[in-house]
């Protein structure tokens, strides 16, 4: 493009932005544990809010994957023993990844029922950085999660809260010991 379309292009533009008509939006955002609009914002939490980092779906294929996020699945050493010692058949999760964030109010109760079940498994930070990159690796979009594994180190199913574990597990009378 030459400088003139570029100019001509501008000029275009705004006054297709004068034709618009309708009211400004209010964005909201949790600051200190309520909501309140950001435009009230003081000018650090302000400044905060513009480096904020949010969590979004990975829905790219192989090729537009970033070098940082491996393209493997995660390996996992079968334990035979321990699945059959808990009653797990080939459709039961050999380990569990756990998603949480330390602010999160939902997170305890669904940590304390993974640490009564007595499965192996991994906690996840999603605030440090390695554990944002595990999150998009999965494409985890809210915490708590916890991402089942198999034997073979591929995902077996999802869940977010206690009841969602106990359906999916099938171990109700774990959360409870």
């Amino acid at each position: 493009m030459t400088l003139d379309q570029i100019n001509t292009r501008l000029v275009e533009l705004r006054e297709q932005k004068a034709r618009i008509s309708g009211m400004e939006t209010e964005v909201y955002a949790r600051i200190v544990g309520y909501y309140r609009s950001v435009r009230n914002w003081n000018k650090g939490k302000s400044e905060e809010y513009t480096k904020r980092v949010n969590f979004s779906r990975w829905d790219r294929t192989e090729t537009d994957r970033p070098a940082s996020v491996p393209a493997v699945p995660l390996a996992v050493v079968p334990d035979d023993k321990a699945q059959h010692e808990l009653g797990f058949g080939a459709a039961h999760p050999n380990e569990y990844l756990y998603f949480f964030r330390k602010t999160c109010p939902n997170c305890p109760p669904v940590a304390m029922w993974l640490e009564r079940s007595g499965m192996d498994g991994r906690r996840i930070d999603v605030d440090r950085e390695s554990g944002m990159h595990e999150a998009e690796r999965f494409g985890i979009a809210t915490a708590p999660t916890v991402v089942f594994l198999n034997a073979e180190g591929r995902e077996t199913g999802r869940a977010s809260t206690v009841a969602a574990l106990e359906a999916q597990v099938g171990l109700s009378s774990m959360a409870g010991a």
